[in-house]
């Protein structure tokens, strides 16, 4: 087929299908075309007259079906937290809702100018190395960490949320060719299962920036990586004494905003705890509910560029709904992408109403300060 003067981006056709979880025979059916027909259509574009069906079968809005340059992400860049449990399929529909995440975030905050990036990257040193070396690098000392949302974005990592039809993952993190690096995380998490997410992912980016050795097992590094920068062994050896009891991990874990597990666990790693003592509270927290969640836990970390430039845009009356749609993403994408800033209407599947999922307005507002400015 030639390419004809008006046809749709080859990468866009893919994408959306990708994020739509079709295959190219599913795709194909749809459109009632052959499936070498759609494999056309993702290398050489698609005429522009298919764009209201590829709409319909992709849930795309329509908007989305133009020959404006877009960036596809390749999955070779990209680390999966939790990488073996997911299926090519899975991972392809992640690093495409990435590459609309990164559309629109790259649109929504262009005026804006946002912290430089600050963070390097380690070779030839240990996880546990690197985390030293970072906080080192970043002025942390040993101390428990504040917001880690807010942290890493004062360092120029951009992060976005996870969209709910892929809350399955558990994060994904990788550099991008702007040099930027960014972070699309899970928000139906506990907060301090996604503080180590976000840790791990950082781990990822400070260490496996690089093509590296498929012996290694990255996620293994990525995970001790987060134990140090969250946890430094230093600090946990002071405050944790080798007797300590379930009660005395609830404290410490409550001080390092970290989960009870994960506080417990490190104890263990670090030969503090006897491996009875270990098991003995591992037993008595998964009594009290902390095996898979946290009882009066932590509130997730915010972020304080989206509340920020969210904010400006309302008080200047610029509509997001029509920025949304310039960028042809939907307003349920906006609120994915953006940890919930946005309202969007979501369908229930049984009645015609909306639902709406809702922000703290006032908590927002406080968050509207400093380090971000108009370009």
């Amino acid at each position: 087929m030639q390419t004809q003067f008006r046809t749709i981006s080859n990468v866009r056709v893919r994408v959306a299908r990708e994020v739509a979880g079709l295959t190219k025979a599913q795709l194909a059916d749809y459109l009632e075309v052959t499936p070498r027909t759609i494999n056309t259509f993702e290398n050489e574009g698609a005429p522009v007259s298919h764009a209201p069906a590829l709409s319909a079968a992709t849930g795309r809005p329509l908007g989305f079906f133009t020959n404006e340059p877009f960036d596809g992400i390749e999955e070779s860049i990209v680390q999966f937290r939790g990488s073996k449990r997911l299926s090519k399929r899975r991972k392809a529909e992640s690093t495409s809702y990435g590459a609309i995440g990164l559309m629109f975030y790259q649109r929504l905050v262009e005026p804006y100018k946002l912290p430089a990036v600050q963070v390097p990257t380690f070779d030839n040193v240990s996880p546990e190395q690197a985390a030293v070396k970072l906080r080192a690098d970043w002025l942390l000392n040993e101390e428990p960490l504040p917001n880690l949302v807010q942290l890493f974005e004062s360092k120029g990592v951009r992060i976005l949320s996870l969209p709910k039809a892929i809350e399955k993952l558990d994060a994904f993190s990788y550099w991008y060719s702007d040099g930027k690096p960014y972070i699309f995380l899970n928000r139906s998490k506990t907060a301090e299962r996604t503080r180590f997410d976000l840790a791990h992912e950082l781990g990822h980016l400070v260490l496996h920036s690089r093509e590296l050795d498929s012996k290694r097992d990255l996620e293994k590094e990525a995970d001790r990586f987060a134990a140090e920068f969250l946890m430094p062994a230093r600090s946990i050896h002071r405050d944790m004494n080798p007797y300590a009891d379930a009660q005395e991990i609830l404290r410490l874990k409550a001080k390092y905003r970290v989960s009870a597990m994960a506080m417990n666990y490190r104890g263990g790693e670090l030969g503090i705890l006897k491996e009875w003592g270990q098991r003995q509270n591992y037993q008595e927290l998964s009594k009290r509910g902390f095996r898979f969640g946290e009882p009066d836990g932590l509130k997730l970390d915010r972020s304080r560029v989206l509340p920020y430039v969210l904010g400006d845009m309302r008080a200047k009356g610029k509509s997001i709904a029509k920025l949304a749609a310039e960028v042809g993403v939907t307003m349920q994408d906006v609120n994915g992408f953006t940890f919930g800033e946005v309202l969007a209407a979501v369908d229930d599947g049984t009645t015609r109403h909306k639902n709406f999922e809702t922000v703290d307005e006032d908590e927002a507002r406080q968050h509207n300060r400093r380090k971000f400015h108009l370009v």
